[in-house]
């Protein structure tokens, strides 16, 4: 029987994921990285796996995937890639196990990989030396010059995409990769080597591969796997009636007018409304269910009952990406205190100001607030999961 060990590659720099460690990223509450490496593992014929990180990774990694639960009683070791992938499987390469006939090698940034991709592709190296997971181009495909000029269209039939895993009889890729690293050749897959050793490549189809390369491809795989810790959307929405002998507060700021709007805190309706799309984008009920009309809450703050929710996103794991107020008055006239509120609910939310936005309107004398009877205001939060500084 073959042994079978598995290279998972994991030496890059996620350059472009905005600053992120893009294997680092969390899908249901676990790395992409252990997503990839459980998918190998699921396949019960991978015997052993290298895992190839940077070199100052080498220490914190080789803990992490012994404690992995998915290795089972499977050797491991985990080595310092190189600047390049070529390099970094090269490395990969010299540190498998004399006996090992089959290598997988799997990009760390494919979480998508299951054991039976992974078992199909070892019967295919077997019979015919090396096998590529991937799928067949669905778009015209163009070959350019330097400047964008086409040079031609190869036919879209003859096209694959090439994604990993990538599984290749050991001997085989040993020799196609001297060949390789001799003539200085810089490889983007580990099949090119194959090819141009002249040794046969059989593709072969997979499901959804997506490689998470770019913050949109993580918003795909996290559909894909049904994490429900995606961007989320609250709506809120708040009218108070004005009366007299009360402050007008709206977005924290005292507005100056001869009556203000009534309610058993200090009726802050752009406030509440924005507390109650928060609280609703987390699925966490509504301000009266966190903030009853009961005497502790009478006259209550509404920034600091917003301070309050804010932890309360915090902990269950988001975090604001932008908030959109609309308040609606037919007086007085809320333009030139905007900049206040926003400067307010940005510092009573601790984000930036370009976060927040507040706009006002009237109703051209239709409607309570037409009337002047009261004030509403709509609200609209868009929150992202913690840890993903993708969109910032």
């Amino acid at each position: 029987m073959a042994l079978v060990e598995a290279v998972v590659v994991a030496a890059g720099a996620s350059r472009r994921m905005r600053g992120a460690d893009k294997l680092a990223l969390k899908i249901n509450g676990k790395s992409i990285l252990a997503h990839t490496v459980e998918g190998v593992l699921a396949c019960e014929r991978v015997g052993r796996i290298i895992l190839c990180v940077r070199a100052e990774q080498v220490e914190e990694m080789s803990a992490w995937l012994s404690g992995l639960q998915a290795l089972g009683t499977r050797e491991w070791q985990v080595i310092a890639g190189g600047e390049e992938r070529h390099v970094t499987v090269s490395r990969a390469l010299s540190a498998l196990s004399e006996d090992c006939s089959i290598v997988v090698i799997q990009d760390g940034a494919r979480p998508m990989c299951t054991g039976a991709w992974v078992d199909r592709g070892i019967d295919l190296a077997l019979a015919e030396g090396a096998a590529v997971a991937g799928h067949p181009a669905r778009d015209t495909i163009k070959q350019v010059e330097d400047g964008g000029r086409v040079v031609q269209t190869p036919p879209r039939s003859r096209l694959w995409h090439a994604e990993t895993p990538q599984v290749f009889q050991v001997a085989l890729l040993r020799q196609a990769h001297a060949r390789a690293m001799e003539k200085g050749l810089s490889l983007t897959d580990d099949a090119m080597a194959m090819e141009i050793a002249g040794y046969p490549v059989r593709m072969y189809e997979v499901g959804a591969n997506i490689k998470v390369t770019v913050p949109e491809d993580l918003c795909q795989v996290r559909a894909l796997k049904g994490d429900e810790r995606t961007m989320r959307i609250g709506y809120g929405f708040d009218a108070h009636r004005l009366a007299t002998g009360r402050r007008l507060v709206l977005c924290g700021v005292t507005v100056p007018c001869t009556r203000g709007l009534l309610g058993h805190s200090d009726a802050d309706v752009a406030v509440h409304a924005l507390m109650d799309a928060l609280l609703g984008a987390c699925a966490l009920g509504d301000i009266g269910q966190h903030f009853p009309q009961t005497a502790e809450f009478d006259g209550a703050n509404s920034m600091a009952l917003l301070a309050r929710v804010m932890a309360l996103v915090d902990g269950a794991g988001y975090r604001l990406e932008n908030c959109d107020i609309t308040l609606t008055a037919q007086s007085p006239r809320l333009a030139p205190y905007i900049p206040a509120m926003r400067q307010a609910l940005a510092g009573g939310m601790n984000v930036e100001l370009g976060r927040v936005s507040v706009k006002a309107t009237t109703t051209e004398h239709m409607g309570y607030e037409g009337r002047g009877e009261g004030i509403s205001a709509a609200a609209v939060v868009l929150l992202s999961p913690k840890g993903d500084d993708l969109w910032r």
